[in-house]
């Protein structure tokens, strides 16, 4: 519902209005306060908290032209200025820089210029700073914008000086990991590292925690997707963060960088935080905290990056090694939308292992960029693969992934509703349209009436299909209507990317 001009400016003008207004509420009326000069400050920073989203950036763009932009960063007021600066550092429109930089060079508040600084190196004017020196503090009330805008310069400059990559030469034998995966399918994971002469423990959803033997062994497992390594766990405040990481954490993770890395430092990381704070703040002062003639914290070009996430009153701080090498998936030369990740593909496999059948001949009606079919195989021995897709492009990708993971596959472009066998398969293994964000639900609504009259046309009897999707009422309903061809022996759910499809195995009867 749209808000009135009266309720949003009671709103921006409340304690924190700036930050609670809801903003395509409040759209069509904050350029008109713009014109108020009490209001300018806070309608700019709703418009940063917008910027923030891709989704409102194109509609700033074309509600704030380059000449109303050039006059916001030259406002009486340094709040404005210093509101529009970071606006401008969002949206990035080259032809901010110039009004920008020249803002900037005129710039006599203090408090203005860190986000100034960044902006320009936002827009990639960084290299006009080159020669700037940050004047010394006139006072001790100075004192802490100074630090501000010494940190801001020397992240930009950070973000335009080329780093120097390192390879991952070892990982310690004894070192603690966590395993991310699909969540609900972690005792998929478990069995896997079993197999692979590894002890999982699952730690959390989505979390399994190992001991590494060797990172050799744990690229036998195929279902998780990230490695993280826990550093520290503690309980307090995120203003108290960086002084602990400072001191509990920045002499064991220069020490184990030595150890991991190939060559020399410094070693470039940047930081990522997993928690309800204010992002800026907290970032600014863990890096402060983490200054080292051996790491250099960079946004754009790293090897490493330290995350920090808060389960309610505890945080931890893992450590990831962003050029540690995974060759399970690189096969994957392309991909098509709303593609599956090959981990959770794989954890999918593994889950629904005990209803496989070594050597199964296979087919795919949807089959994509072919990952369901290629982690199939790599689950156990297949027969003959196909694929199905109605895409021209997805099928020229399955193939190139095929053939780069080594597999004699067949793939054919044809809408699957219009697919007929010439033999039947052992098992029908796909990654089905979710409705989501590919398709709707009303053409997913007759695909798989289709679908589901197929697959005993499609199985041999006794036959597997392991489906994996969004519409999980819909598959219910099939699988009801086909009670007399077929039975269902196992589902569960499980997420991917904020969703929480789920997986069916059927048996054709």
């Amino acid at each position: 519902m749209m808000m009135t001009k009266d309720e949003a400016i009671r709103q921006l003008t409340a304690p924190n209005g700036p930050a609670r207004i809801e903003i395509e509420a409040a759209w069509k009326v904050l350029p008109s306060l713009l014109e108020r000069e009490d209001l300018r400050a806070a309608v700019l920073a709703v418009w940063v908290r917008a910027a923030r989203a891709k989704a409102y950036q194109e509609r700033l763009s074309a509600e704030i032209s380059p000449a109303d932009m050039a006059s916001l960063l030259q406002d009486p007021l340094p709040k404005v200025r210093k509101n529009a600066a970071r606006l401008a550092g969002l949206l990035k429109r080259p032809e901010d820089g110039v009004p920008l930089l020249a803002a900037f060079q005129q710039e006599s508040v203090r408090m203005v210029r860190p986000s100034q600084i960044l902006a320009l190196g936002a827009l990639g004017c960084g290299d006009k700073l080159a020669e700037y020196q940050v004047p010394a503090a006139a006072s001790a009330e100075e004192a802490k914008h100074v630090k501000a805008e010494e940190e801001a310069l020397r992240t930009v400059r950070t973000a335009h000086a080329p780093q120097k990559h390192h390879k991952v030469r070892a990982l310690p034998r004894g070192l603690q990991a966590e395993l991310i995966t699909a969540r609900h399918l972690e005792e998929a994971l478990v069995q896997e590292l079993r197999s692979a002469g590894l002890t999982g423990e699952v730690k959390a959803p989505g979390r399994v925690a190992v001991t590494l033997t060797s990172f050799k062994s744990l690229l036998q497992a195929r279902s998780w997707r990230e490695i993280l390594f826990p550093l520290l766990t503690f309980q307090a405040p995120p203003e108290r963060w960086g002084k602990i990481l400072g001191k509990r954490v920045l002499p064991n993770l220069v020490e184990l960088l030595h150890k991991v890395y190939e060559g020399e430092p410094p070693y470039a990381y940047r930081i990522e935080l997993k928690a309800n704070v204010d992002r800026g703040t907290v970032s600014r002062q863990i890096a402060s905290a983490l200054e080292h003639e051996d790491l250099v914290n960079s946004t754009s070009d790293y090897d490493t990056e330290l995350r920090v996430e808060q389960h309610g009153r505890s945080t931890t701080v893992y450590l990831k090694l962003c050029t540690l090498p995974d060759p399970r998936f690189s096969y994957r030369t392309g991909t098509v939308a709303a593609s599956i990740h090959p981990a959770n593909a794989a954890a999918v496999m593994e889950w629904a292992g005990p209803y496989l059948k070594a050597g199964a001949s296979v087919l795919d009606p949807c089959c994509g960029s072919g990952t369901m079919l290629i982690e199939r195989a790599r689950f156990d021995t297949c027969g003959n693969l196909f694929g199905i897709d109605i895409s021209k492009e997805a099928i020229r990708i399955a193939e190139n992934n095929a053939e780069a993971a080594g597999l004699d596959a067949k793939f054919i472009v044809k809408d699957c509703r219009q697919f007929e066998a010439k033999e039947r398969f052992d098992e029908v293994i796909s990654n089905l349209p979710f409705g989501n964000r590919v398709g709707d639900h009303e053409t997913n609504l007759a695909l798989y009436e289709v679908l589901f009259d197929a697959l005993p046309r499609w199985l041999k009897s006794g036959g597997t299909a392991v489906l994996y999707t969004m519409e999980v009422g819909l598959l219910r309903d099939e699988i009801k209507k086909h009670r007399r061809t077929m039975r269902l022996l196992a589902e569960t759910r499980t997420e991917a990317g904020g969703l929480d499809p789920g997986i069916f195995v059927i048996r054709t009867l």
